[in-house]
């Protein structure tokens, strides 16, 4: 099937071996063939997990979950969503990879996030997964290359992802409002945090926005002085159409 899948966030490049935030929940409206997801993803040469929430009809149903997906050879044979092929390790008994998000925002009203973070543990190497402050589970070092993820990062990105076969108009990313409306009508990430490789705690300085098809979606770095939660953030999204 020929599709095209756009993205829009904000990205970092330096040594990472932790990469979190929270990532505000929506439930876009999708074709049964397409999907739209917001994430933390971290990557290094052909190497990448992402986390987050995802609607996906194709896979589960029209609801908002929580999903991953790893590589080893750059989306092309190594690698897969959630547990549909060898690798991810589940420990966590209460929650599952694709559990609902049952708290998801609307416009000018309250607004709900899931808590994610990738973390790459100093002392195995494995790659571990945190939803909701919990331990979901983990991406043994084995899975990745040399010269990929059984290393430290050398990205991470936060924002948003959709797909759609070619033929169909794609669909909205995040709340499907563009990042200039900010907050409580676009789709945010806050709390953005990274480790360098040392596993230190680090400002992302160098921050860049993102955006595949500015006419459709688009992103904004938001930062304030006021600290916590909002100290690094980006707002992204978009009414898709294209």
């Amino acid at each position: 099937m020929v599709y095209a899948q756009m993205s829009a966030g904000l990205g970092y490049r330096g040594q990472v071996s932790e990469a979190s935030g929270h990532i505000n929940a929506w439930s876009p409206g999708v074709s049964p063939r397409q999907f739209s997801q917001a994430r933390v993803l971290v990557s290094r040469q052909y190497n990448s997990i992402q986390a987050g929430w995802q609607v996906y009809p194709a896979r589960w149903d029209n609801d908002t979950r929580f999903y991953t997906y790893w590589t080893a050879d750059g989306f092309k044979k190594r690698g897969c969503f959630d547990m549909h092929c060898p690798g991810f390790v589940q420990i966590s008994r209460t929650n599952p990879l694709g559990t609902y998000v049952d708290a998801f925002s609307a416009r000018d009203h309250r607004q709900y996030y899931i808590d994610v973070k990738i973390s790459r543990d100093p002392h195995s190497g494995n790659w571990l997964l945190f939803y909701e402050k919990e331990a979901i589970g983990y991406w043994p070092k084995e899975l990745f290359t040399a010269q990929g993820l059984s290393q430290v990062a050398s990205y991470a990105s936060w924002g948003g992802e959709v797909y759609s076969p070619i033929g169909e108009k794609s669909p909205p990313m995040g709340s499907g409002s563009f990042a200039q409306e900010g907050y409580q009508r676009a789709a945010f990430v806050n709390a953005i945090k990274v480790r360098d490789g040392l596993w230190r705690l680090t400002k992302p300085v160098g921050v860049k926005v993102y955006a595949d098809q500015p006419k459709c979606y688009n992103a904004k770095y938001f930062t304030s002085s006021d600290g916590e939660p909002w100290t690094t953030s980006v707002f992204f999204g978009g009414p898709g159409g294209c």
